[in-house]
């Protein structure tokens, strides 16, 4: 589950990084994009190490409320400077609209996983167990998600319709920096105040994003895998304020490493792409074995795991195919998964972080 995290908080502080360069460039001031990536990694793993998960929800609740504002009064004033929203449906480039794929095969099972990616990649995640066990209870968990999932839908429209704005607004441009649209198009079309306001729910947002983004690996760090390995060394418990200690530390090594992803590659889709997939073809099959079916072991959910991952890096990286690679690699898992139940090893450790530990200090001792 960490590999799945790396991608998704670089993106994010690609975003932080974008965001700060476009509002300071506004103010003549230039700054050059690794230097923002920076300042704003920095920012967020500072509060986010501080406060925890409270800190995480509090600001997570106005942030958003704040970027729900911020977008609906600049789509309206926007929408209004380029001739209203008919005008703009209307003048829409040619196959803007086009929701279903091509009949070719090929494009129908593309078209299917990447639905698959965006419905069933974030499923397996630990930032959405954490919300979800932290709710007051099990049916505000559950309402929450439902409405969670409706705002998702609808006010990710609304930079969409931005973006379209853009298109009918400059006919002529390639828009070949796409990661700057909006903001150029806020930045020139509208007074100073709903810069501002734009500008502020905006980093709110990818900020409350991040924030819980980093939170969730560092948690998995430090409670499933070094807890138990520290426990299996020195048999002993860590004490409440050393486990504290060891995660804010976690926090800190989780950016760190997300940190230098963005030095290789600074594309946000990208980056938010990949960490979807590698959670799909690595988790979704463990997690829904989990859940569902009977007689499944943790051999099996170990098989299902690695081989998915293993079959995404081939057909993505060695041999690429034509058809999305990380669909034969679901595929993969879920028969490996079911595969797996077959094996039985009896003395197997049910901890797999402690029998690790073991089998380590095992072999020096040896």
């Amino acid at each position: 589950m960490l590999l799945t995290f790396f991608g998704y908080i670089a993106a994010q502080f690609v975003a932080l990084g974008i965001i700060l360069q476009v509002v300071l460039s506004a103010a003549s001031i230039s700054l050059s994009l690794p230097y923002a990536i920076t300042i704003c990694a920095v920012i967020v793993t500072a509060y986010t190490m501080i406060g925890g998960m409270w800190a995480v929800s509090i600001t997570d609740f106005i942030q958003s409320i704040l970027i729900v504002v911020g977008l609906v009064i600049v789509v309206i004033f926007v929408a209004n400077q380029a001739g209203g929203v008919s005008h703009i449906i209307s003048s829409a480039p040619e196959d803007t609209f086009k929701f279903l794929p091509d009949s070719q095969p090929i494009d129908i099972t593309n078209w299917i996983g990447a639905w698959m990616v965006i419905g069933l990649g974030y499923i397996p995640s630990q930032d959405v167990f954490q919300r979800a066990n932290s709710a007051r209870s099990e049916k505000a968990a559950v309402n929450s998600t439902y409405m969670g999932a409706i705002m998702y839908l609808v006010i990710a429209m609304l930079p969409l319709f931005l973006a379209l704005t853009a298109k009918v607004m400059y006919p002529n441009e390639d828009f070949s920096d796409t990661q700057s649209v909006i903001p150029r198009i806020v930045l020139a079309h509208t007074p100073l105040w709903i810069q501002i306001l734009f500008f502020g729910s905006l980093l709110s947002a990818v900020l409350s994003t991040c924030s819980g983004s980093l939170l969730a690996p560092a948690s998995i760090l430090a409670e499933n895998f070094i807890k138990p390995i520290h426990k299996t060394i020195k048999k002993t418990e860590y004490s409440d304020k050393h486990f504290l200690l060891v995660l804010r530390l976690s926090v800190i090594a989780i950016a760190i490493v997300s940190f230098l992803m963005t030095m290789s590659k600074q594309n946000i889709y990208e980056l938010v792409g990949e960490s979807a997939t590698f959670g799909m073809v690595s988790l979704l099959a463990p997690m829904t074995a989990g859940l569902y079916w009977k007689n499944v072991n943790a051999q099996s959910a170990m098989l299902s795991m690695f081989s998915g991952l293993i079959t995404y890096v081939i057909f993505e990286y060695i041999y690429p195919i034509q058809i999305e690679a990380f669909i034969p690699a679901t595929i993969i898992s879920f028969i490996a998964m079911y595969a797996g139940r077959f094996i039985e090893d009896k003395k197997a450790p049910a901890n797999y972080a402690s029998g690790l530990a073991s089998r380590f200090m095992k072999f020096f001792k040896d």
